[in-house]
């Protein structure tokens, strides 16, 4: 008797075990193997900038999670493809989603259902790539081809063993296809290795590994001056990871290009997160919502990168119905409004059919430039000039980095203390800066402004006359 409850107590203990690693929703954290950073970017100076407002749309026909979309700005139209239901079942249907009428309309299928990886455009023609069909336990690496010309799908190629899914998925100058890690299985299987692969050319090449493990990240390419980037955000490596890696891009050769990856800084959520969704809008790398655990943290924020520095922005409030577990949205640019669309998504327990629409007005510009790399001999902060202004001032301030903390809050308050803007810039190096703040849109009055790192924090007034 003992010897059948102890061989029960195993086979359950193997279930369970199992099951939570093949889990497709969701993982829970171990954290006794996550990657630990120093803590460079700290929650309390984040940005909340740019205050926005949530709309429900038409919901989407059937509730799916991992769904990838393709803004197409010459038909006014969002593609929308891939995606599971609540069993995990992949959905091969795909839709045009008429932004005009709130209409869904159907697109071709795609060869077989599949849900989640990276939907990204190469000229003419958009690529799903490191999907996941009905078994989550094992991947093919098959890589699917929509022509947006013709409506029309099929296999583009198989990527080179190991086949992977969930990598982050980016493209260099639209041309080429960057493959950041993946699982080979589940979420137990992350690899490092970097994949650059030429669609139009059928060319697949190894570049330089990602510095760990790493699946279920977001990856965007961006170009600051001379400097060619790749930013991945957060994943999955044997625990879920708070960093953003900066990838400086190296073209040695058409068959030869390495990436030089550095640790840049923290992600800006209040934890680590995975299947982390984004997009690119304007200039800005755009990252969630995402997961932790079970949990879905609906907060989208923005990595604006200058020659100087980068800053977050965070586009308030989180959306209401706390969505996560999609892949890519959509982001559409108007002459003064923008708009960001979200399509299904997944809410502990549910798979959700939700469409959602976030509008918010384009924030006033603020830049941030490098004066001078002579390292003060102090933390500064100059009085803004000219003062008054209207509505246009520059803020000097003298900046000296200490170890590996290099990140600063801006803020400014109005009389009463509220909140008015607040931006946080990574990535500095010592020496003296100017920051341009534009009071567009704001009253005139007394106005308070803030600059402070990890060690000091140093006020000023100025006064906006309009």
């Amino acid at each position: 008797m003992l010897n059948r409850i102890i061989a029960l107590s195993i086979f359950f203990i193997s279930v369970s075990t199992a099951f939570s690693q093949e889990n497709p929703f969701y993982i829970e954290d171990n954290s006794a193997s996550k990657v630990n950073y120093p803590d460079t970017y700290r929650l309390g100076d984040t940005t909340i900038s740019v205050i926005g407002t949530w709309s429900t749309l038409n919901p989407l026909p059937i509730a799916l999670m991992g769904t990838n979309t393709y803004y197409d700005s010459l038909s006014n139209r969002i593609f929308i493809c891939g995606g599971a239901n609540q069993s995990t079942i992949p959905n091969d249907t795909c839709w045009w989603y008429n932004i005009s009428t709130g209409v869904y309309q159907q697109a071709a299928l795609l060869p077989e259902g599949r849900w989640s990886g990276k939907l990204v455009k190469v000229k003419s023609n958009l690529y799903l790539v490191g999907s996941i069909d009905s078994t989550f336990s094992t991947a093919d690496g098959k890589i699917f081809r929509y022509s947006l010309l013709q409506n029309s799908w099929s296999v583009a190629d198989t990527m080179p063993v190991p086949w992977v899914h969930e990598p982050a998925v980016t493209v260099i100058n639209d041309s080429l296809i960057v493959v950041v890690g993946g699982s080979t299985h589940g979420f137990q299987g992350a690899i490092n290795r970097v994949r650059i692969y030429d669609p139009e050319l059928g060319f697949w090449q190894n570049s330089t590994p990602f510095p760990v493990n790493n699946s279920t990240a977001h990856a965007e390419f961006t170009i600051t001056g001379e400097d060619s980037s790749i930013f991945v955000f957060g994943g999955y490596s044997a625990g879920f990871l708070n960093t953003v890696f900066k990838g400086t891009v190296n073209y040695y050769s058409a068959d030869t290009i390495l990436i030089n990856w550095q640790f840049y800084c923290n992600v800006p959520f209040s934890s680590p997160v995975y299947r982390v969704a984004g997009t690119k809008w304007k200039n800005y790398m755009l990252m969630g919502p995402a997961l932790n655990s079970g949990t879905s943290l609906n907060n989208i924020w923005g990595l604006y990168m200058t020659d100087s520095a980068g800053y977050w922005t965070n586009f308030l409030p989180a959306s209401g119905d706390s969505a996560a577990l999609i892949s890519t949205f959509s982001a559409v640019s108007g002459l003064d409004s923008n708009y960001f669309y979200l399509f299904g998504g997944f809410k502990n327990p549910n798979v959700l059919n939700t469409a959602q629409k976030y509008s918010f007005v384009t924030p006033p510009p603020i830049g941030i430039v490098n004066i001078s790399n002579e390292i003060p001999s102090v933390f500064k902060l100059h009085q803004n000039y000219p003062n008054p202004f209207n509505p246009v001032t520059k803020i000097k301030f003298d900046y000296v980095k200490t170890g590996e903390v290099n990140d600063l809050s801006f803020r400014v308050y109005d009389i009463t203390g509220k909140l008015i803007r607040s931006y946080a810039f990574t990535g500095l190096k010592s020496g003296s800066y100017e920051i341009t703040f534009d009071g567009q849109g704001l009253a005139s009055g007394v106005y308070f402004y803030i600059l402070s790192d990890f060690q000091n924090s140093v006020s000023k007034r100025m006064v906006l006359i309009k």
